[in-house]
């Protein structure tokens, strides 16, 4: 069964905001063709490496080009909306 972009789409974005291992609130998916591109930022290395994770965990991605970049700036504050 094929998944479409839009459905792979909206799968990866809610598998990011609903794991507690990431604040995925600035990263956005993009899918075309089943290949998913993650562009954003995060606050650590390993939140990067675990948005690629979940992205590739769901069913129906082809692959992941994890774009996702690591906010450096030390003492830089976190805001968080939600």
């Amino acid at each position: 069964m094929v998944v479409s972009d839009t459905v792979l789409s909206i799968r990866v974005s809610a598998a990011l905001v609903n794991d507690p291992r990431i604040d995925a609130m600035g990263v956005t998916v993009g899918v075309r063709d089943g290949f998913v591109t993650l562009e954003g930022r995060v606050a650590t290395e390993d939140e990067r490496m675990v948005a690629g994770e979940i992205a590739r965990g769901i069913r129906g991605v082809a692959g992941v080009e994890n774009l996702v970049q690591v906010d450096d700036t030390p003492g830089a504050p976190r805001l968080n909306f939600g």
